[in-house]
């Protein structure tokens, strides 16, 4: 997660430094590699869920 907010720090800070066509093009790349982490921490997300709901019901047996 923090490696998600570095990008999105860098495509703010770096905006106004560099000319605009470099800018778009690592925009690009930053947002491709925000969208697979993202995609990795909703999937961890999910499966620590899935853990916890079974570990919950089966020490209770009530699901």
């Amino acid at each position: 997660m923090t490696n998600l907010a570095k990008y999105k720090g860098q495509m703010q800070d770096q905006k106004d430094y560099m000319p605009k066509a470099l800018y778009e093009r690592k925009m690009k790349r930053l947002q491709a590699l925000m969208d697979d982490l993202e995609e990795a921490i909703q999937a961890i997300t999910d499966e620590m869920d899935e853990v916890i709901a079974s570990w919950y019901c089966s020490g209770r047996g009530n699901c």
